[in-house]
């Protein structure tokens, strides 16, 4: 009888671990806009578009192994009702298709060639679900998922925002997961039905206006604004307010290094590889 009480001191640990940590990950996108981060924190635009084609899984494994700690990619909806990783209202500068992915099954879409446009040694790239990239960068980066304004306006109220909350809660990704627009109800409609995942407001125009008001009315957590229109009282503004500010999209050395001095806590990039050169100049030199 030894060796059952044995057995069973040895298991009782194990058996009071809670159930919700299997599987969990110690990703959070709250801790890259932590106060106490040193320098903005660089995301990957729609993978690493600059040497992949853009929104597909060539470009976010791409991205994941440069080191990215985020990427970014864009949703939409297919025609029946499946979450689409495609930035654009229409198919045919990315795809090999023609017409809007709304009007297609994904099966259709499927089928269609996302590589090729770019370089013919990605020839056969497919356009990727929601659910096939948070598979992908689960644990391994966090993701900006940007809802495009024509999915929300085209499909039923809530629509696109209860499926990709849907995606993100399959796979317990909530604290991995930031998601922005451009539609302001489409923020709003994120943010009741997932409290717990942080969410951005996209402006690309000029701000002439409380930023930190416009982000609090939205019961956002940040803003990613346009390059253009950024200013030091903007950042200001927002970080004094306790949200984030994120800008997009930024490939030159130059204004890297103006951004990062402003204290703006994330930029968008094309190309990842290079613009982490730039900006942290021999971060991860030590590595074997």
């Amino acid at each position: 009888m030894k060796w059952v009480l044995t057995l069973f001191l040895f298991l009782l640990p194990l058996c009071m671990i809670p159930e919700t940590s299997a599987g969990e990950s110690k990703l959070k996108v709250a801790d890259f806009f932590s106060p106490g981060r040193k320098g903005p924190l660089l995301i990957a635009h729609r993978g690493l578009s600059a040497r992949h084609p853009e929104n597909t899984i060539s470009a976010f494994r791409a991205a994941i192994e440069a080191g990215a700690e985020m990427v970014e990619l864009d949703v939409t909806l297919s025609s029946d009702g499946r979450v689409v990783v495609l930035h654009d209202a229409t198919l045919e500068r990315t795809t090999s298709g023609t017409g809007r992915p709304a009007e297609f099954p994904l099966a259709t879409l499927k089928k269609l060639d996302a590589g090729s446009w770019f370089a013919p040694g990605f020839t056969g790239e497919k356009i990727p679900t929601l659910a096939e990239v948070l598979d992908l960068v689960r644990g391994r980066c966090a993701v900006n998922i940007e809802i495009k304004a024509e999915a929300v306006s085209s499909s039923p109220e809530g629509g696109i925002e209860e499926k990709v909350i849907a995606r993100v809660r399959e796979r317990r990704m909530e604290e991995e997961v930031l998601v922005s627009s451009f539609d302001p109800t489409s923020i709003t409609r994120v943010k009741k039905l997932a409290p717990a995942v942080m969410t951005a407001v996209l402006y690309g125009r000029e701000i002439d206006f409380d930023p930190a008001a416009l982000i609090s009315r939205l019961s956002a957590d940040g803003l990613n604004m346009k390059r253009l229109h950024v200013k030091s009282e903007i950042v200001r503004a927002v970080q004094r307010a306790g949200f984030f500010l994120c800008v997009y999209t930024v490939d030159d050395p130059k204004e890297l290094a103006k951004l990062s001095d402003l204290g703006v806590n994330g930029i968008f990039t094309n190309d990842f590889e290079a613009s982490s050169r730039a900006l942290y100049p021999g971060a991860g030199d030590d590595k074997e």
